[in-house]
């Protein structure tokens, strides 16, 4: 048993019950740089990766409740890191921030353009192969925890 369980509760129950209420205040915004990973998941179809790709275009899905539903499409790339932010600072107070990315460029750029008016540490990891392979290259991630 870890010791966070250990000094939290006597049983597993509180401490799922912790955890549980920490995932509900968790949010979690994927923008991905290519439609292409998408299409060939089944997740949308040629004419829109065309369109999308035309377009520069930059879905940003939130994931809420385990659910995957799109918010909007900024373009080009840079609008789309700003629509995140905002997105991000609509939720409040935060206690983590934690951003996720495919490249060192992808995530110091995601991390430049959170910093801009938050003054909290923000937390950074790597996307591994398996993600970038059905998320597409420089995808940027925000997994938040509000307070």
């Amino acid at each position: 048993m870890s010791t966070f369980a250990q000094t939290s509760a006597p049983s597993g129950l509180a401490t799922r019950q912790e955890w549980l209420a920490i995932l509900a205040r968790t949010r979690l915004y994927v923008m991905v740089e290519s439609l292409e990973p998408l299409r060939r998941a089944g997740r949308i179809g040629r004419a829109r990766v065309l369109l999308g790709t035309l377009l520069d275009a930059h879905p940003i899905l939130p994931i809420e409740q385990g659910e995957l539903t799109p918010v909007e499409t900024a373009r080009p790339r840079g609008r789309a890191l700003r629509r995140m932010r905002e997105l991000v600072r609509g939720l409040g107070p935060l206690e983590t921030l934690l951003i996720c990315g495919t490249s060192i460029e992808a995530i110091a750029e995601w991390e430049a353009v959170l910093a801009e008016g938050y003054d909290g540490v923000i937390q950074k990891t790597w996307l591994g192969p398996t993600q970038g392979a059905n998320t597409g290259p420089a995808v940027a991630v925000a997994a938040v925890v509000r307070s």
